[in-house]
C-alpha cells in the first residue's frame, strides 16, 4: 500500500519550499559553468563520452562522432591512446562449427560487420593511428597523443561509421531489428597504473552524454531508457562499461508491478510463428517469473529497482545478456518443454539479480573483475533463489545419471551440442567460446561462476557461502575482500589464475601402493601428476575406495606437476580416483582412476525404415570409463537378411574431431547372422538358408563434427569380411570394398552438393556359393534410391550417388506442445546410378547402369527446445530403360543418406 502526503500548505512555507529550489540550482549552475569537461572527467574519475550518431535500419548502420574525455591515471606519462573498434570482430568467421552457423548467421550466410574512423583530433588537434599488431580483426588501434602528464586530463575526438552484420546474438540486425549490447562505438581500453593498455580487458566505466538521429520512425531502448521518435533523442547514461542499444520499428510492451518495481517487458512482433501449446503465452510465463524472481529475494540482495526492463532479441547461443539497466533475453527463453524451464528461469533470475547488483559493483569493481565477479555473484543469488523456489529439483546431473547408460548421453555431456550451453552445464572452460561479446571477445576468459566454485572447493561450503554473504554488501571490490577473510589462503595469487583464460589440463595417476601395514591398518601412497598448459593452482580431491563401500578424500592444491600423498585407512583400499565429484575441467577424464573404472554403454543405435526394406541395430560398448580412444562393442541387428551379432575391439585414433570422437577409427570383429530365407534373389527359386559367421575389418576416417547437416564433409569406409566353415559358417566367401563421400558448399552453405561412391566386390571359396544376404542389392537407401531393396542381386557393385541440398529461408517457428519446434527446411533431388552384377568386369560399363532420381524434403527442428536435429523425407523413382519404371519409393529418417 502506498502512503499518500497531504499536498495542501501555507503560503510562507511554499514561499520558503520556492527559494530553498532556486539557490540549489543556481549553485548547480555555479559548479557546471567552472567546470570544463576534463576537469570533470578528472574529479569523477571516470571517461566522459560524447556521442552524436545517425541509426539506420535501412542500412544496418550507426555514422556519428565520439569525444571521449580520460585522465592519466597511471604513474607515466603517456604518448598514445588505444581505442578498440569492436565490429571489426565480425570483419571474419570465427570459431563457427555446423553447428553453431545456423546460430549465429540467420540465412547460414556470413555477413561482415566493420568500423571505420575519421577526422582524430587530440584536444582539437590532428591525430594519426594504426592498427595494432597481433589484435585479433584489426579491433585495437593506437591513437598518437601529446604527452599526457600523470593526473592530466585530454580531449579526444573522431568521426564513425559502423556497418552492423546480419546475424543473431550481442551484436547484430536481423528482422529489421538493430541488437547492439555495446561496441557499436570506438571506445577507449583500460590503462593500467604502469601507464600500460589492456588489450586482454573491457573498459572501465565511463559516463555518457549521447544523441541519436533514427533515420526513420524507430523505437528505441537505451541502457533502459525507451524511446518511441523519429526525432533525435538525448540521453545521459552515467557509470556503464557500455552504451547497449536495442532499436526496431515496433515493439510490444507489457507491463506489471511487482511490488515497488514496475517491469516492463518489450517483445519482438513474431512472424511466421505458430505456437500449438495449451497453457499461458510466453509473455505470461516471462512475466510470472520475473515476479517470482523480484519477490523471492536472497537475502543479502539489494533492494530492486523501481524499474526494470526485459527486452526481447534474437539471441540464440546465449539465453540471457545483462545490458547495464536492461536485461535482454532471447526469444526463446520459453520454447522449452516445462520440466525443463527450471533451467531457463535460473538464468533468467541470474540476469535480474545481476542488474540489482550493477550499481554497487560498478562503483566498486576495477574493469578486469567487474564482469566475471558480476556473473558469478549473479549465478549464486539465481542459485538461492532456485534452492528455495525448488529445493527438489532435478539438477541437469541428475537428469545425466538416470540415462548415462546411453552413449549419446555420455558424449553429450563432454561436448554439449547445443545452444544454451550455460544454462543446462556450469563447469565450461569460456563463458564465450564464439567471442562476440564485447566483454569477452578480446579474452576468452572463464565463467566467474566457475571462479566461485574454486573458492567454494578450496574454503569449504559454509565459509564460501558466509564469504559471499559479507562481500555481496562490503565497500571493498570482491577480491580484496575475499581476500581479508580468507588471509592464509593466497587467494590474489589463486585468482589470478583463475580468472585468466582456462588452461588445456590433465590430472592422472602414476603410481599407487596400497594397503601398506600400519599399525592397526593400512597404509596407501599415491602419486598424481598433471599437464597443464600454463601454471595453473586449484583444489583436488583424491578418493581412495576401500572393500566394503566405504571411502576416504586426500586434497592437493596442485602446486607443481606432481605429488606424493600418503593416508592411512583402518580398510583395505582397491582403487584410488582423481576428482569424484567431476568438477575439474579437464581435457580427459579415463586417466583419473586406478585401478581402472569401467562402464557399459548402447552405442549407435539406427534404425533404417523405407518402404522397400527395414533395419534395425545398436551397440553395447564397454570400455574404461571414459575412454574414447578404444572399446569392446557388441552389436545386435535384424535387417530385412536376418539377424544376429558382431564382437570385437574397436580403435579410434589420429586428430581428434572432439574430446570423444577421432577421425581414424579401426574396428575388427568376429560376426554371426542367422539368414532369413524369405530373403530371395531375382532369380524365381534361388533360396539360401542358414547362417554366416566371419572376422571382418572396417576403416573409417571421417572429418565430420556435427552430422544432422555436415557442409565440409569428407568420409571413407574400407572393409574386408571373410566368411568360413572352420569358424561355424555355412558359406565360404570373401567380400572387400570401399565406400567414398564428400560434401561441399556451391556458392553459400545453403546449397550443398554431396557426391559418394560405393565399389564392392565379393568371391566364393571352394565350391561354395555366395548366399543372397551376402550379395550386394541395386536399390536401397544405402545403394540406388528408387529401385526396392531385393529387387536386383550381385556379386559385385558399383554405384554413385549425386545430391543437391537447398536450404529453404525465411526461417519458421511452428512450436508443437514444447516437445518439438520446427526451424527451417531443405530441398532435396538426388540421382543414383550404377549396377550390380556377378561379372566385376560389367559394374564399370554405363550402358548397363541403372538410374533413380528422387526428390525430398527436409526439416530441421528443436526436440524439447534445445536439441537441434533433422528429418527427411524423400520419393523416389526408376528412369532408366528397365521394366520396373513408374515403381515409387518412399524413404524416411533422421540423419544424412551419406
Amino acid at each position: 500500500m502506498r502512503a499518500h502526503r497531504d499536498r495542501t500548505s501555507t503560503p510562507l512555507a511554499g514561499l520558503a519550499l520556492l527559494l530553498l529550489c532556486l539557490l540549489c540550482i543556481l549553485s548547480i549552475l555555479c559548479i557546471l559553468c567552472l567546470a570544463s569537461p576534463a576537469s570533470a572527467a578528472s574529479s569523477a574519475g571516470a571517461a566522459q563520452y560524447e556521442i552524436d550518431a545517425t541509426v539506420s535500419l535501412e542500412s544496418r548502420s550507426v555514422v556519428g562522432t565520439v569525444s571521449i574525455v580520460f585522465t592519466n591515471h597511471s604513474d607515466t606519462t603517456l604518448r598514445d591512446a588505444v581505442i578498440f573498434l569492436f565490429p571489426n570482430r565480425f570483419s571474419t568467421q570465427h570459431g563457427l562449427t555446423d553447428l553453431a552457423r545456423p546460430f549465429v548467421y540467420p540465412e547460414e550466410e556470413f555477413d561482415d560487420g566493420s568500423m571505420v574512423l575519421s577526422a582524430i583530433h587530440d584536444n582539437g588537434s590532428d591525430a594519426t593511428y594504426e592498427t595494432i599488431p597481433g589484435t585479433d580483426f584489426g579491433t585495437a588501434v593506437r591513437v598518437q597523443i601529446a604527452p599526457l602528464k600523470p593526473g592530466d586530463s585530454r580531449r579526444l575526438g573522431m568521426g564513425f561509421r559502423t556497418r552492423i552484420p546480419h546475424r543473431f546474438g550481442d551484436f547484430g540486425e536481423y528482422d529489421q531489428q538493430l541488437t547492439l549490447l555495446g561496441g557499436w562505438y570506438p571506445y577507449l581500453a583500460n590503462l593500467g597504473t604502469d601507464g600500460k593498455w589492456k588489450l586482454d580487458q573491457p573498459p572501465p566505466v565511463a559516463d555518457f552524454q549521447t544523441k541519436l538521429t533514427p533515420e526513420t520512425p524507430m523505437q528505441l531502448a537505451l541502457n533502459g531508457q525507451f524511446f518511441a521518435t523519429s526525432r533525435p533523442i538525448r540521453a545521459a547514461v552515467p557509470g556503464v562499461q557500455f552504451l547497449s542499444l536495442i532499436a526496431a520499428p515496433r515493439l510490444l510492451e507489457a507491463t506489471r508491478q511487482v511490488g515497488y518495481t514496475e517491469v516492463s517487458l518489450l517483445l519482438r512482433p513474431k512472424h511466421f510463428a505458430i505456437r500449438l501449446v495449451p497453457g499461458p503465452d510466453e509473455a505470461m510465463l516471462v512475466m510470472d517469473a520475473a515476479e517470482s524472481i523480484l519477490a523471492n529475494q536472497p537475502p543479502g540482495t539489494p533492494p530492486p529497482p523501481a524499474k526494470l526492463m526485459l527486452i526481447e532479441a534474437p539471441l540464440r547461443l546465449h539465453l540471457i545478456e545483462p545490458a547495464e539497466g536492461m536485461v535482454v533475453i532471447s526469444d526463446r527463453l520459453y520454447k522449452t518443454l516445462g520440466p525443463l524451464r527450471g533451467f531457463h528461469e535460473a538464468r533468467l533470475a541470474q540476469g535480474i539479480y545481476r542488474e540489482d547488483l550493477r550499481h554497487r559493483l560498478s562503483a566498486r569493481e576495477p574493469a578486469g573483475d567487474y564482469g566475471w565477479v558480476s556473473e558469478g555473484l549473479g549465478h549464486e543469488l539465481a542459485r538461492r533463489y532456485m534452492n528455495t523456489r525448488e529445493p527438489n529439483r532435478r539438477l541437469l546431473t541428475d537428469w545425466l545419471d538416470m540415462f548415462d547408460w546411453l552413449a549419446v548421453v555420455d558424449r553429450f555431456e563432454k561436448v554439449p551440442k547445443i545452444p544454451f550451453i550455460g544454462s543446462y552445464f556450469e563447469s565450461v572452460p569460456a563463458v564465450d567460446p564464439v567471442r562476440d561479446r564485447p566483454t569477452t571477445f578480446n579474452g576468452p576468459r572463464p565463467p566467474g561462476r566457475v571462479v566461485l566454485s574454486k573458492i567454494s572447493d578450496l574454503v569449504g561450503e559454509e565459509a564460501y557461502r558466509e564469504m559471499i554473504d559479507h562481500c555481496i554488501s562490503s565497500s571493498q571490490p570482491f577480491r580484496e575482500c575475499a581476500e581479508s577473510r580468507f588471509p592464509d589462503r593466497a587467494l590474489g595469487f589463486l585468482l589470478d589464475q583463475w580468472i585468466a583464460p582456462y588452461p588445456a589440463i590433465n590430472y592422472w595417476i602414476e603410481e599407487t601402493h596400497f594397503n601398506q601395514p600400519d599399525d592397526d591398518g593400512f597404509k596407501t601412497t599415491v602419486k598424481v601428476r598433471r599437464d597443464s598448459s600454463r601454471e595453473y593452482t586449484e583444489p583436488v580431491t583424491i578418493r581412495l575406495r576401500s572393500v566394503g563401500g566405504g571411502h576416504v578424500d586426500v586434497r592437493w592444491n596442485s602446486q607443481g606437476s606432481a605429488a606424493i600423498l600418503t593416508q592411512s585407512t583402518d580398510r583395505r583400499v582397491y582403487q584410488a580416483y582423481i576428482d569424484p565429484e567431476e568438477k575439474l575441467i579437464e581435457t580427459r577424464r579415463d586417466d583419473n582412476a586406478w585401478l581402472p573404472r569401467f562402464q557399459a554403454l548402447i552405442d549407435g543405435a539406427d534404425l533404417g525404415v523405407s518402404s522397400t526394406q527395414f533395419g534395425f541395430g545398436a551397440n553395447l560398448v564397454a570400455r574404461v570409463y571414459q575412454d574414447y580412444r578404444k572399446d569392446l562393442a557388441l552389436t545386435g541387428f535384424y535387417t530385412n537378411r536376418g539377424g544376429g551379432f558382431a564382437v570385437g575391439p574397436r580403435f579410434h585414433f589420429g586428430k581428434p574431431i572432439d574430446i570423444t570422437r577421432f577421425r581414424n577409427n579401426l574396428h575388427l570383429f568376429y560376426s554371426y547372422t542367422a539368414l532369413d530365407s524369405g530373403f530371395e534373389q531375382a532369380r524365381p527359386g534361388f533360396v539360401t538358408k542358414g547362417n554366416t559367421a566371419g572376422l571382418g575389418l572396417r576403416y573409417d576416417y571421417t572429418n565430420v563434427f556435427y552430422d544432422q547437416n555436415p557442409t565440409l564433409q569428407r568420409q571413407l569406409r574400407v572393409y574386408a569380411d571373410w566368411f568360413d566353415r572352420s569358424i561355424g559358417s555355412d558359406f565360404d566367401y570373401v567380400s572387400w570394398g570401399y565406400v567414398g563421400s564428400l560434401v561441399f558448399p556451391v556458392f553459400s552453405r545453403r546449397t550443398l552438393i554431396g557426391l559418394q561412391v560405393v565399389n564392392g566386390f565379393t568371391h566364393a571359396n571352394g565350391n561354395s556359393v555366395v548366399p543372397n544376404q551376402g550379395r550386394y542389392s541395386l536399390g536401397g537407401t544405402r545403394s540406388i534410391r528408387g529401385i526396392g531393396f531385393g529387387d536386383q542381386l550381385g556379386r559385385n557393385i558399383f554405384v554413385t550417388r549425386a545430391e543437391l541440398r537447398q536450404s529453404i529461408y525465411p526461417a519458421f517457428d511452428f512450436n508443437l506442445l514444447d516437445i518439438v519446434t520446427l526451424r527451417r527446411s531443405q530441398l532435396r533431388a538426388f540421382v543414383d546410378s550404377g549396377n550390380v552384377d556377378d561379372s566385376a568386369g560389367r559394374i564399370y560399363d554405363p550402358s548397363h547402369w541403372a538410374v533413380g532420381v528422387g526428390v525430398g524434403l527436409g526439416v530441421a527442428y528443436d526436440a524439447v527446445g534445445f536439441l537441434p536435429a533433422v528429418a527427411f523425407i524423400e520419393v523416389a523413382t526408376r528412369v532408366d530403360k528397365s521394366a520396373a519404371i513408374g515403381d515409387v519409393q518412399v524413404l524416411f529418417g533422421t540423419k544424412q543418406a551419406f
